[in-house]
């Protein structure tokens, strides 16, 4: 299922806001019962370089490397990010760490003029967006 409906979201050539990347972000995160970071990686007009994980953690908890994620920024040449992660327990609410990790990688990110779009967290169903939010 997970297969079938990353083929399918392929056809969406731009990311335009949340809904059109959790289209996106949603069929990778089916099945997993461990936490894991996605990272999808536009051009400047919104076209999709890259979508794939970057890091997988356990049941509550997942790092996220600022090296790697820069040097994947670097070599497609993005100009945005959106990350997203799931929470297994099927509760889609940021932590405290989510929000100052979000931070982290917004201000490395913005050090190689590269924007950090969003940060979605998503939960079987439900997702919530940092950008939404506020934080970002």
């Amino acid at each position: 299922a997970r297969a079938y409906l990353e083929d399918s979201s392929q056809d969406l050539a731009r990311v335009y806001d949340a809904d059109s990347a959790i289209a996106l972000f949603r069929p990778k995160f089916l099945g997993r019962s461990t936490e894991a970071v996605c990272l999808m990686l536009l051009d400047s007009r919104g076209r999709l370089l890259y979508n794939d994980f970057i890091t997988e953690g356990a049941v509550s908890a997942v790092p996220i490397y600022i090296r790697p994620l820069l040097q994947l920024c670097i070599r497609y040449d993005a100009q945005h990010v959106l990350l997203a992660h799931n929470h297994p327990s099927g509760v889609a609410l940021p932590s405290h760490e989510d929000e100052i990790a979000t931070i982290q990688i917004r201000d490395a990110l913005a050090a190689v003029d590269v924007h950090l779009v969003d940060h979605i967290i998503v939960a079987d169903d439900d997702y919530v967006s940092l950008r939404h939010e506020g934080l970002l």
